[in-house]
């Protein structure tokens, strides 16, 4: 974990993405994200498939648990903005991060045993919180570790990244789906994937090698 502002990279730090990828920062980061989208990109495409074979609710029903999703997860964006804030002096990010990723592996290992409406709402009132969390503070973490002046090619690298892989989770669900005409094994699956995630962010370290920063002078003879 960050212990104190102090191990933040300034926003003068340039981390070009030629520098950056040989940090193990930089992997671990993304490695971090991986099973979280994968298993919250997974159980989006298919929620409404699941609520209605799996668990045998209604349609509009199912549409309406949609709807609950999307709604947690813009409300968490807003939440997990002022508590990672409030937190940021003396613990870092890691707390609201590590809260998102393993509420995601809990969401995912709880989903199987969900039998009605209530427990499925409930469920998804709590992945969508995390999946709203973790969609505003990773970028926002990259930011902290690597400085704001290289932020959008180092941002539009990691999310092509996490964004590639993760996008195997709706297909992952599908294929287990045919195979077992049940979502229960992609949801464990993709859990345990999300532990491994959580594994990574714990090893997450400010990068020891910084270049140079930018000076004004820089900027003016540019």
């Amino acid at each position: 974990m960050l212990k104190n502002k102090a191990e933040y990279a300034t926003k003068a730090e340039r981390w070009p993405i030629s520098k950056a990828v040989r940090t193990t920062t930089f992997w671990f980061l993304i490695l971090a994200q991986l099973g979280y989208l994968m298993a919250l990109l997974g159980l989006l495409a298919h929620l409404v498939p699941w609520v209605k074979v799996d668990i045998g609710l209604p349609p509009t029903t199912a549409v309406n648990i949609l709807s609950i999703f999307v709604l947690s997860s813009v409300i968490s964006r807003f939440i997990a903005g002022f508590v990672s804030d409030a937190l940021l002096p003396r613990f870092g990010r890691k707390p609201m991060l590590f809260l998102c990723t393993i509420g995601v592996a809990l969401a995912m290992f709880c989903a199987p045993v969900a039998s009605n409406s209530a427990s499925v709402i409930i469920l998804i009132i709590w992945a969508g919180f995390c999946y709203g969390a973790g969609y505003a503070l990773f970028p926002t973490y990259l930011g902290d570790l690597f400085g704001t002046a290289d932020l959008p090619p180092l941002l539009g690298t990691v999310m092509l990244a996490v964004t590639a892989f993760g996008a195997v989770g709706p297909w992952y669900f599908g294929i287990i789906f045919d195979w077992e005409a049940s979502y229960d094994l992609a949801f464990l699956t993709t859990g345990g994937v999300c532990v491994l995630s959580v594994v990574f962010l714990a090893l997450i370290r400010a990068p020891n090698t910084r270049l140079p920063k930018v000076t004004s002078a820089r900027f003016q003879n540019s």
